[in-house]
């Protein structure tokens, strides 16, 4: 981004949390959500356990994507290669299958910028050991033009190759409508001229008493299609988020956009 370019940038999962705050009318148990509660969920909040124990499992992902079995097996995960019989699985040469009964250790960096190591135990059912094609994480930027200006979304996708987007997701509590409700699975497709989006959804559960390692019990997946009429959507959100953020969070574009300077996108991705 050339020096004084000044669009305004946001993260691409801003979109989906801005949605979820403008969408939600509270039920019989809870007020709607605050003004307040999207500066929150916007400026920033500590990671929790869990979001932890995710980055640690995109990382595992992350590495066996990009072919580093060596790595991952002296942390004992247990992957094993490509052989004749994985064609019928939809395999390729250089894919690898993760394992349903798995234990990984790896080293995740938190926001104060410390390394914290995660145990994670994958406790799959056999139909539910993923299979990891070599596709590389990649960042993504895409242009909107609203009234308020050039607008520019910056994501990250955990793979792709040209045809298919992929995304891991790692929670507590999955909710797959509410990714398939999302602009994000959109965008992306938007950004990388892919046809197909697919997630891969990881029910994370916290360590048993005297353990440490967190368990991934449950795998799901869930694939979206581009469609005709998806650029002027998204770019119709984007427009009314950007309304928002004007009206209630103005500091979040100066935020956004220290980050992104931060970790440019690789101009080779």
């Amino acid at each position: 981004m050339a020096t004084g370019d000044r669009r305004k940038t946001f993260a691409v999962t801003a979109l989906d949390t801005w949605q979820r705050w403008a969408h939600d009318d509270g039920d019989e148990d809870r007020e709607p959500p605050t003004v307040d509660d999207l500066r929150r969920e916007l400026l920033g909040r500590a990671q929790t356990h869990k979001m932890i124990a995710g980055l640690a499992g995109h990382k595992v992902l992350e590495e066996l994507s990009a072919g580093n079995e060596s790595s991952i097996r002296d942390r004992g995960i247990e992957v094993r290669g490509f052989s004749a019989f994985d064609h019928a699985l939809g395999l390729t040469p250089g894919s690898s299958v993760l394992a349903a009964s798995a234990s990984t250790y790896t080293l995740v960096e938190v926001n104060d910028g410390d390394l914290v190591p995660v145990s994670l135990r994958w406790e799959l059912r056999e139909e539910e050991a993923l299979r990891v094609h070599p596709i590389r994480e990649s960042k993504v930027e895409l242009e909107f033009p609203t009234s308020r200006g050039l607008l520019l979304a910056k994501g990250r996708v955990d793979g792709g190759d040209g045809v298919e987007v992929v995304d891991y997701k790692f929670s507590g509590r999955p909710d797959i409508e509410a990714l398939e409700r999302s602009w994000q699975w959109q965008v992306y497709l938007l950004a990388t001229g892919a046809r197909r989006f697919r997630w891969e959804v990881f029910t994370v559960r916290p360590p048993l008493k005297g353990e440490e390692a967190y368990r991934i019990v449950k795998r799901q997946t869930s694939t979206q299609y581009a469609y005709p009429e998806m650029r002027a959507e998204v770019t119709r959100a984007v427009e009314n988020f950007a309304a928002a953020i004007d009206e209630f969070v103005p500091e979040y574009w100066d935020r956004a956009r220290r980050e992104a300077d931060a970790a440019p996108v690789d101009e080779e991705e």
